[in-house]
C-alpha cells in the first residue's frame, strides 16, 4: 500500500490522506481512476487550510473537500466515459491498484451492485457515516443537510447494500 509520506503527505496530514483515499476507493468506478482521484484530492488537501486543522472543523470541511471532488472527478469519468459512472469490474484478488492492495480473499460484488444501484446521496452518507466513521453532526454539516435527512439517506442506503448483498450471494 503506497503511504500518505510517499504521496508527500506529512505525518500530521496522514490520517486526513487516509482518509480520502478510502472514500474514493468505495465512490469511485474504477481503482484507477480512484487513486488518481484521491492523489488529486490529496493535492487540494496540502494546497487548503485543512492540512493544518485538526478535530471536528477539520473533519467537516473534510467532507466537504471529498464531496467537491468527487463532483469534480464525476463529471470528467462522465465527460470521458460516458454515464457509466457507478459500472465498474472487481478488482483481481490479490491486485495491487493505485494507493491499495485487495485482499486475496475480498469479494467486493456486493459493494459494486449497491453503488451501481443506490443514488449518489446514499452512497456518500454511508462512506462519510459508516466507513469512514465521522459523526453524524459532521457528515450531515458537510454535506450541509439536517440530521434527520442523514439519518433518512442511511437507512435507505442500509436497506439498499442490504439488498445487493443478498443479491450477490444468491448469485
Amino acid at each position: 500500500m503506497t503511504t500518505a509520506e510517499s504521496l508527500g503527505v506529512p505525518g500530521s496530514l496522514t490520517s486526513h490522506a487516509r482518509s480520502i483515499a478510502v472514500f474514493f476507493l468505495f465512490a469511485m468506478p474504477d481503482e484507477s481512476f480512484a487513486a488518481h482521484s484521491a492523489e488529486r484530492a490529496i493535492s487540494a488537501l496540502k494546497a487548503s487550510n485543512l492540512a493544518r486543522a485538526e478535530g471536528r472543523p477539520a473533519r467537516v470541511r473534510l467532507v466537504q473537500l471529498c464531496k467537491r471532488r468527487y463532483q469534480i472527478e464525476v463529471a470528467s469519468w462522465r465527460r470521458d466515459r460516458g454515464d457509466r459512472v457507478r459500472e465498474a469490474a472487481a478488482p483481481a484478488a490479490g491486485q495491487t491498484v493505485g494507493l491499495w492492495r485487495f485482499p486475496s480473499d475480498a469479494n467486493v460484488s456486493a459493494w459494486l451492485k449497491f453503488r451501481k444501484d443506490t443514488g449518489e446521496d446514499e452512497l456518500l452518507a454511508l462512506i462519510f457515516s459508516r466507513i469512514l466513521k465521522l459523526s453524524d453532526d459532521e457528515v450531515a454539516e458537510g454535506l450541509a443537510i439536517s440530521s434527520g435527512t442523514l439519518r433518512h439517506r442511511l437507512g435507505r442506503a442500509a436497506r439498499s447494500l442490504g439488498h445487493a448483498t443478498v443479491r450477490s450471494r444468491s448469485a
